[in-house]
């Protein structure tokens, strides 16, 4: 037997499209995880080339 998303969730609607596609929204605490991320790489580069100059 294969396993897909409409067997292992029975009771789940699809907003639009058809069976089997569903919008997929992040938490807002993974957009706070990767802006603190890219705000680190950015601060540690902009740290480096102050210290090479």
């Amino acid at each position: 037997m294969e396993a897909n998303a409409t067997s292992l969730t029975p009771n789940a609607t699809p907003s639009c499209g058809g069976p089997g596609t569903y919008n997929v929204v992040p938490e807002p605490s993974t957009y706070a995880l990767m802006a603190s991320g890219l705000l680190g790489i950015f601060g540690f580069a902009r740290r480096r080339r102050n210290l090479a100059a």
